[in-house]
């Protein structure tokens, strides 16, 4: 038997079936509604079978039946037969254990072949989002079902219509901008990687007599996280309570990653990690805010600038270093790790939609989750008639599977004057066991100005917008 996925507003229709049996894929059908017992409450839930299975429920229940009471008698067969073909001068008690051994077992091959015989029903085995699962096909069905085509899209009510396309500008960068990019990020990748060799080659001398797991490791590491860190802060701001909680919360964060780091390996360990990563990571954070600021949207150059820079800081490290002892070691495999993450990031911040008037980064706003399948919502959004969905209220939990997720990227500046871009997600089944909602990005939208205040009207923003610029500092 075998299974599939079906969105739930398709359940119902009788033109989403194709005419084969569902349970021996035989031509030749007619749809039969399904036990309520067995369809989980989805309503109208009828699927095509043959004169043969039309009343396949019972006979499946029928044989379930009669395949229990077949496993249970040949349990009671096989305990029966052990204790009678054991030794009868043998203790009574003796033979129980065996008995009972035996008759455990021996369920295991006779349920296979009672379920072999009596099959499972075909039912809703489960309902995730607008998607449910239907179980107790045949492999012949599910396969049929699962090559049909995507819907066609739905003829959207005649609203008024926005001039749209989908969102595909031409990265263009100052001119030299790559070549400073590139050249501030190296060289302070090396600036840093002597530094980090050096000072590392020096630590490593001084507590060469201490103990991996000297807790000597800990007030440093917390001195050194927040010497990074409090460079955000002014120094009225450290005796705020804001201040306080974030000190605290630093001291925290590294006693329980210290503590994380004896259990895995060592203090030492602990101290290398926060040596090196910090260091990589004031570089990674250095090169970020230079993409956002100087509005590097050439997706190659900045992940050059990420990835480039890691690499010359390992290789500089290594040169000075080497696998001399010392917490410099740690960079090895942490600077591959950050590099990696990092350029993804920086793929990121370049691909950020940005104001075609004013060369601006837009502002991204999330409206929240709409209760409409995807080939709904892209039919009114990509059509340019946005008003379509006026009816339609948005959540702000996360999506459930079968939604679909709206942002809208609009500039703070030139408002009607910019670019207005709508980003659509479907949330799909995720996880190992495809249980977990996952969004997937289905593509942009570009909107004239005009219709941002129309877009508010439909979803409107909340009273104070935050700017979501990546790279600005904590306050």
């Amino acid at each position: 038997m075998a299974q599939f996925d079906i969105s739930l507003d398709r359940l119902a229709n009788a033109e989403t079936w194709p005419g084969c049996c569902a349970r021996c894929g035989a031509k030749g059908s007619q749809l039969t509604r399904v036990p309520d017992r067995y369809a989980k409450k989805t309503d109208g839930f009828a699927i095509p079978l043959c004169a043969a299975h039309v009343d396949d429920w019972a006979k499946v229940g029928f044989r379930t039946r009669i395949g229990a009471a077949v496993m249970l008698l040949g349990m009671a067969g096989a305990a029966a037969a052990a204790w009678f073909l054991q030794p009868a001068q043998q203790n009574p008690m003796d033979r129980v254990g065996p008995a009972l051994v035996a008759g455990f077992l021996a369920a295991f091959p006779l349920g296979a072949l009672a379920a072999l015989w009596a099959k499972s029903s075909i039912r809703v085995l489960a309902v995730e989002g607008r998607f449910a699962t239907i179980a107790g096909v045949c492999r012949a069905f599910a396969k049929v079902m699962a090559n049909q085509p995507e819907p066609e899209l739905p003829a959207v009510s005649e609203t008024a219509r926005f001039d749209v396309q989908l969102y595909r500008p031409t990265p263009v960068l100052e001119p030299n901008i790559a070549a400073i990019l590139l050249a501030i990020a190296f060289s302070l990748a090396a600036l840093l990687g002597l530094a980090i060799g050096f000072g590392g080659l020096e630590i490593g001398r001084a507590t060469a007599g201490w103990d991996p797991d000297d807790w000597r490791y800990v007030p440093f590491t917390c001195a050194l996280l927040l010497a990074y860190t409090l460079r955000h802060f002014d120094l009225r701001g450290l005796f705020s309570r804001f201040g306080a909680m974030f000190i605290l919360f630093v001291v925290v964060f590294v006693l329980v990653g210290l503590g994380f780091a004896r259990l895995a390996g060592s203090m030492r360990m602990g101290f290398g990690v926060a040596f090196t990563g910090c260091a990589l990571m004031l570089l990674e954070g250095l090169v970020h805010r230079f993409i956002w600021r100087r509005h590097v949207r050439n997706a190659a150059v900045a992940m050059a600038a990420s990835s480039g820079g890691a690499l010359i800081f390992i290789a500089v490290v290594y040169l000075i270093g080497g696998m001399e002892p010392g917490p410099h070691q740690s960079a090895y495999i942490v600077g591959l790790l950050i590099a990696l993450c990092c350029t993804l990031m920086s793929r990121a911040y370049a691909k950020t939609p940005y104001c075609l008037e004013c060369d601006g980064w837009l502002d991204p706003r999330r409206v929240g989750a709409l209760p409409l399948p995807l080939h709904e919502a892209k039919a009114a959004i990509e059509s340019g008639q946005i008003l379509a969905l006026a009816g339609v209220k948005p959540y702000q939990e996360i999506a459930s599977i079968g939604d679909v997720e709206l942002k809208v990227h609009s500039c703070l500046e030139c408002r009607e004057r910019g670019t207005v871009v709508l980003e659509l997600f479907d949330c799909e089944k995720g996880g190992k066991n495809s249980k977990v909602p996952r969004l997937v990005k289905v593509d942009l939208w570009q909107y004239p100005g005009a219709s941002l205040p129309v877009i508010e009207t439909l979803f409107p923003p909340p009273e104070a917008p935050v700017s979501l610029d990546p790279a600005s500092p904590a306050t």
